[in-house]
């Protein structure tokens, strides 16, 4: 028994099956498409947060490592360096407790500056 033909766009003819792979392949590339266009997105934002993460990661670490400086040899507070160290530890290792050590780094940073005076 011979399908019957149906006209659609253009006055091509498409039987049931064809018009029904037609319908599928439209809706699934009308989908891709939107996904194409939120997903780029998304990526964008990942990449724009991880280079901002790094660039702070990236300060901190160079601003600690002068602070650290200033009080190794400190009498008073030469146990600022070592938890420097350690708080920029837990800053680059990231994970839960990635928050935690970017407090510390900047709160041992202010209070190296403040309390140790730098060899000059």
């Amino acid at each position: 028994m011979p399908e019957t033909t149906h006209a659609h766009k253009n006055n091509e003819k498409f039987t049931p099956t064809q018009l029904e792979q037609h319908a599928v392949l439209e809706h699934f590339s009308n989908t891709a498409a939107e996904l194409d266009t939120g997903s780029i997105s998304v990526i964008i934002a990942i990449v724009v947060v991880l280079v901002i993460a790094l660039t702070i990661s990236i300060i901190l670490t160079v601003f600690g490592h002068k602070a650290r400086m200033k009080c190794l040899g400190n009498s008073r507070f030469g146990y600022y360096s070592p938890l420097i160290i350690a708080f920029l530890i837990v800053m680059w290792i990231g994970g839960p407790f990635s928050l935690v050590g970017l407090i510390g780094t900047i709160v041992m940073i202010v209070m190296a500056n403040n309390n140790c005076k730098g060899k000059r």
